[in-house]
Parts: C-alpha cells; sequence; structure tokens
C-alpha cells in the first residue's frame, strides 16, 4: 500500500535550499575549474565559441574549425545560453566565468530538488537520502565534471524538473504538456535526454490509463525538437559541412540496417560494460575489489527498487532505465555520463534499502556509514593522486582532476606561442581546437577527435589522418604535446616517409612541452605515400 504523501511545507522548501546552497558551497571550494583555461575539456571550448558565433551573428557555425561549417553535433540550447552571455560582455573571462557559476547553481538546483523529491514525496529517510542522492554529486569526479561550462548540470536540472512535475501529469493535461515541454527543451542542451519523452510518457499513461495525457506529454516534447531539426537540416543543406572526423553529427556512425545495429548495440554495450567496470569500481574505493562491491550494493539495491516501487514511482524508474540503457549502447565510453545518473539512480536505491525497513535499523546505518566513510576518503586519495605530476593510479591517470589540469598546461602554453609566432592565417592540426581557437583566434582541426566505440578508426592506417587534413583542411601547423596520443604516431610515420614533409619549429618549455611542426603542403609525398596507396586498393 502506497502511503499517502506528506504534504511540503516551509520545512521542505528550507531543506532543499540547504541542500543546494551545501552542494554548491563544495563545489566552490573543491572544484579547480577557475584555474582552467576556457575549452580544456574541449566540449565546453566548442559550447562557448557556437555561442560566440551566434552573439556575433555568425549562425550556427563551428567557428574554431577549419572553414567555420555549420555545427552539427551538439544541440542549441546551451550555445543559446552562452551567447546571451557574449552579448553582455564580450570578453572570454567574464563568459567563462558566468558559464561555469551557471554550471555550478544548475548542479546544486538539481541537487536540491532531487533531495525535496526524495524526502516529501518518497518520503525517504534523510540518512538514506544523504548518503544516496546528494552523496553522487561530492565525488570527485562530479565536482569537476558538473562545474564546467557543458550540458550534464542543465541535463541533470531539466530531469530532475521533470520528475518535480511528472506526477501532476497523470491527472492534469496541463501539467502533462508541461513535462513534455520541459522535457523536449531538456533534450535541446543534451541529445541523450530524448529517452526522457517515452518513459516519463509511459510513466503517465501507467499512472492514470490516460492516453490523452501520455500524448500530450510526447507530442509537446517533440515539437521544439522537430522544430530545431528542421531548422538544422536547412542550415546543413546552406553548409557549408566538414569532413572533419570530431564535426560530424552523431547520427554519422550509425548503423545502416536494422541488423547492423543489433549487432552494433550489443558490441557497444558490451564494450561499455567492461570500459567502465574498469574504472568505476576504483572511483570509489582504494581496493577495486571493495569498490566492485559497492557497485554489486548499489545494483542491488536498485533492483529490489525496482520489484517493490516500479509500479508507485514509474516516472523515476523508467527514466533511470532508459537513461542508463542509452548511455549502455551510446559508442562513447565516459565516466562523466554515469556519473550524471548516480543521483537519479540514488533515489531508486534508496526506494530499494527503505523497503527492507520504514526507518534506517542501526545495521543499515552502520552499513551507510561505512560506505560513505570508504568512498570519502577515496575521494581524498584520488585529489592527492591528481595533483601528482606522473600518477600511477591508472583510474586517476584520465580523471578529471588530473586531466583537466593538465590540458590547461597545454592550451597556454600552445597559444603563448600561436599568439606571438603564427601567422595571422595558420591553420593548426591541434589537440583541444576551440579553446586555441578562443585565445588566439587560429581555426584548426582537432587532432585527437572522439571516435565511436564501433566501427574503423581513422587512425588505424598510421599516417593516413595527418595526410588527409593537410590535403583537406589545409593545416599549416601541427602540434604535438602527449606522446600517447595517435596522432604523434602519425606525425612520426610522415617524417619518417616524407622527410620534407614536417619542419620543426620548436618546442615549447615547460610545464607543457609542446612539439610545433610547420607542414609543406605541397609535398607531393602525402598523397603518394599515405592516399594513393588506399585509393588504388579500393579500385
Amino acid at each position: 500500500m502506497v502511503e499517502p504523501e506528506r504534504q511540503p511545507g516551509r520545512a521542505a522548501t528550507i531543506e532543499a535550499l540547504a541542500v543546494a546552497a551545501l552542494v554548491a558551497f563544495a563545489y566552490l571550494l573543491l572544484r579547480t575549474a577557475p584555474a582552467l583555461a576556457a575549452g580544456a575539456f574541449m566540449d565546453d571550448g566548442a559550447y562557448l565559441s557556437l555561442g560566440k558565433a551566434l552573439a556575433d551573428g555568425d549562425g550556427y557555425r563551428s567557428v574554431y574549425a577549419v572553414g567555420a561549417p555549420v555545427h552539427l553535433k551538439y544541440p542549441p540550447a546551451l550555445p543559446l545560453v552562452h551567447s546571451l552571455l557574449w552579448r553582455v560582455r564580450d570578453d572570454l573571462a567574464f563568459v567563462h566565468a558566468a558559464a561555469l557559476l551557471l554550471s555550478l547553481v544548475a548542479t546544486a538546483c538539481a541537487a536540491g530538488i532531487l533531495w525535496w523529491v526524495a524526502r516529501y514525496r518518497l518520503r525517504l529517510p534523510a540518512l538514506l537520502a544523504a548518503a544516496l542522492i546528494v552523496g553522487p554529486f561530492l565525488l570527485e569526479g562530479s565536482v569537476q565534471y558538473f562545474n564546467l561550462a557543458i550540458s550534464e548540470p542543465w541535463f541533470m536540472l531539466g530531469w530532475a524538473s521533470c520528475l518535480l512535475l511528472t506526477p501532476g501529469a497523470s491527472t492534469r493535461l496541463g501539467w502533462a504538456v508541461a513535462v513534455g515541454a520541459l522535457a523536449g527543451t531538456t533534450a535541446l542542451f543534451r541529445a541523450q535526454a530524448i529517452v526522457l519523452l517515452p518513459a516519463l510518457g509511459a510513466a503517465v499513461w501507467l499512472q492514470g490509463r490516460d492516453w490523452r495525457k501520455a500524448g500530450a506529454l510526447v507530442v509537446t516534447g517533440l515539437a521544439p525538437i522537430a522544430a530545431w531539426t528542421l531548422l538544422h537540416r536547412s542550415l546543413v543543406a546552406a553548409g557549408p559541412v566538414s569532413t572533419q572526423p570530431d564535426e560530424g553529427a552523431y547520427a554519422s556512425w550509425a548503423p545502416e540496417s536494422l541488423v547492423d545495429a543489433v549487432v552494433d548495440a550489443g558490441s557497444v554495450s558490451w564494450s561499455n560494460a567492461t570500459g567502465y567496470w574498469d574504472v568505476l569500481p576504483a572511483n570509489l574505493a582504494s581496493w577495486t575489489w571493495l569498490g566492485a562491491l559497492l557497485w554489486m550494493v548499489m545494483l542491488a539495491g536498485f533492483l529490489l527498487g525496482v520489484v517493490r516501487h516500479g509500479r508507485d514511482h514509474p516516472a523515476i524508474v523508467l527514466s533511470v532505465a532508459a537513461v542508463g540503457a542509452a548511455v549502455l549502447v551510446w559508442p562513447f565510453t565516459q565516466d562523466r555520463f554515469v556519473l550524471a545518473i548516480l543521483p537519479f539512480a540514488g533515489l531508486v536505491i534508496a526506494l530499494g534499502y527503505r523497503s527492507l525497513a520504514s526507518s534506517p535499523r542501526p545495521l543499515l546505518a552502520t552499513a551507510l556509514a561505512v560506505m560513505v566513510g570508504v568512498v570519502a576518503i577515496r575521494q581524498i586519495e584520488i585529489r592527492g593522486l591528481a595533483e601528482a605530476a606522473e600518477p600511477t593510479d591508472t583510474a586517476v591517470r584520465f580523471h578529471p582532476a588530473q586531466l583537466l589540469p593538465a590540458n590547461t598546461e597545454f592550451v597556454i602554453a600552445a597559444s603563448r606561442w600561436v599568439g606571438s609566432s603564427a601567422r595571422p592565417d595558420d591553420r593548426l592540426l591541434t589537440p583541444l581546437p576551440s579553446a586555441l581557437w578562443l585565445y588566439t583566434g587560429r581555426r584548426g582541426v582537432n587532432s585527437i577527435p572522439a571516435l565511436p566505440n564501433v566501427g574503423s578508426s581513422v587512425f588505424d592506417e598510421p599516417g593516413r589522418f595527418l595526410a588527409s587534413r593537410v590535403l583537406e583542411d589545409d593545416v599549416t601547423l601541427i602540434l604535438l604535446w602527449n606522446p600517447n596520443f595517435l596522432i604523434t604516431r602519425d606525425a612520426a610515420t610522415v617524417q619518417q616517409a616524407c622527410p620534407d614533409a614536417l619542419e620543426f619549429l620548436t618546442l615549447t618549455e615547460e610545464p607543457a612541452r609542446v612539439a610545433i611542426f610547420r607542414i609543406r603542403r605541397d609535398d607531393p609525398c602525402f598523397v603518394d605515400r599515405f592516399l594513393e596507396p588506399a585509393r588504388d586498393a579500393t579500385s
């Protein structure tokens, strides 16, 4: 039997605001974002650059990329927000700081809303809510990612707001329309949020068996997405469109047939599951086995919550399942995708363990305290390891607290050299091209493109990617930084085969040692050694 919902009052609002303030204060205290360069994560640089393009009247274009092509990947809502900041003040430092502040506010508001839902809709004990809903916001990875000028904070805020309003959608048509509009808008911040529409529509139908309200939610949500799709297609038709791997649309990797789609979904899901399993346990505990055990405990709680409360709270359960499935089949493995789901999954996990007792018993309370202590100690350890010059922990090596400061050092070193020594018309083949455009105005090509976990890679044939970018985008400078990047192997292959194709210019000083080469595009070796053989093989 479902207990009647507690009527929230002033105390509920104060609690939610206190949680939001706590999360905001923790983020201000723990984040490295203010010391990071704009664009140190690549996505944030793209969003900021798109916002500037809109503010300057250039349209929805990747102004940081060679040719300033129509942007194909990210949806428009966050660039629109950033365009407003650029209109207020055309200054990168101001816009970056303001965008970081908005991300922090969005994350804090999401935490406050989820606390309100947990305490006054689900009637969860404060101990469970604090550990399983607020706790995920305070993981070291969450603090670093959700402080950036990227879409996750806005996605989480939109999702949490939908869960707040969905119960009213089963009884009132106006509420269903409002939830649909909110979910559709959230999908314009983050494309994966489109799965919220069928999930929430199904939840509304399950609660009221009313096709009209469920249909109104889905149709209303699809309206802004359809409008943007039509507008975007007209922009793409007018062109230009880039052939750069990192500028392709998300649908560019989609298989052509249903059979291929099923096969790819299976292989990607397995790849993602194993990839996340290799990394995520070490984010919770110093010992991998203990971290894996904690994840299994959370999975068991989630399944228990689904079985016992799936019918009572379908919006929460179905939306978490839908977003989780989308992340599992999304052919890009990134821990931030999972971190964004954890507070929402925490609602279901808390419901599962709450069903074992109306209030936390000593054993459950002790287990929660131990879990929180183990995880908290690991977060402190991760920060210390990440700040080391050469972290040996593989789970930390690509952690945002390590990766983002290192990227900032590269952006600073590269921007200084490009700003003082590059030619005005130079085009860069470089990591983080959106960041370098923000600081120097030079357009470029991303030399470390984000590639899907399915199909062939642009780096399968050493040297071919570099040669194709030279001929298609007329890049004139290549910036090499990390020896582990595949572009470094490409450059070494080209240099060995074509000794006159790359002219060494300089190696920047510490802390970021960036090797810079001028590219001699007219060297016929690019075509003869790296492009013609591939053409002969396909003819």
